[in-house]
């Protein structure tokens, strides 16, 4: 028999569920782009070197200054905090409805 302690417990439940996927689907998109970003720097590297071996006319500019830019954002130490961290709209709201169902589901045992 479902009342009405079981229910909130039940919703409270889905609410923690649902934020647990979604900070876990946003660790692996920025995981992804980690290794994305840190493979497109390599090939560069790589084609610089080889570009190097055959000697060409070149400009000043540093040919990876972009993916190396890329590569330093993630290599921030608080880098995979600040991707969790809820941009706004609906994430922040999930997670603030998930900590006060948490909450009020501890205050009432």
């Amino acid at each position: 028999m479902l009342n009405g302690k079981n229910v909130f417990g039940v919703i409270t439940l889905v609410l923690l569920s649902v934020s647990l996927w979604t900070i876990g689907s946003t660790g692996a998109g920025y995981s992804e782009d980690k290794a994305d970003a840190v493979a497109t720097h390599a090939r560069c590297l790589n084609n610089v070197k080889q570009q190097s071996e055959q000697p060409a006319p070149r400009s000043g500019v540093w040919p990876c200054w972009h993916s190396q830019l890329t590569v330093s954002e993630y290599q921030e130490p608080w880098g995979l905090v600040n991707a969790l961290a809820p941009s706004g709209g609906y994430q922040g709201g999930l997670y603030l409805c998930a900590l006060a169902a948490l909450l009020l589901l501890g205050l009432r045992r």
